[in-house]
């Protein structure tokens, strides 16, 4: 399969694509075409999924070149995304986002996730982001999505 002009990657597990609603000079979406949902579906497992999605996104922008010093790599958090499946945003550079794309893609909010805190999830509790059991006061097997705490 060949890319079309927008597209920067295709093979057999990965596509890669410019965002049509670019937040920054560079702007590119790199999806598994494994269906996953979000980030919060994410299991251990998939670690390595993750730091493939990084790994490819840091080659295109390297290949375009973006300056690898300014970027933001991350997922919108349900339920603030707009397609349900997973995919990986990859930004740069990421100091010239005018005033409403920082708000979009701002790190570790509520709706957007870097994929760095997506990694440090605690294996025991699948994609629940350090950042929310901050906020939560909430760990371990303690955290669970209906906002309940089970202990």
């Amino acid at each position: 399969m060949t890319c079309p002009k927008h597209c920067w990657r295709t093979d057999d597990n990965y596509v890669a694509f410019s965002d049509i609603k670019p937040a920054s000079k560079y702007h590119y979406l790199i999806i598994p075409k494994q269906h996953i949902s979000d980030a919060k579906s994410l299991v251990p497992e998939q670690k390595t999924l993750v730091e493939d999605l990084v790994r490819i996104a840091k080659q295109i922008l390297e290949q375009t070149g973006a300056d690898l010093s300014d970027v933001r790599f991350g997922f919108h958090w349900p339920p603030f995304h707009s397609i349900s499946h997973l995919h990986l945003h990859a930004i740069a550079p990421a100091s010239q986002m005018g005033f409403i794309s920082r708000g979009i893609f701002k790190p570790d909010s509520w709706w957007f996730v870097t994929w760095s805190e997506v990694l440090a999830t605690n294996p025991e509790v699948p994609a629940c982001p350090d950042f929310l059991r901050r906020v939560s006061g909430l760990s371990g097997k303690q955290w669970v999505w209906n906002g309940l705490n089970s202990a």
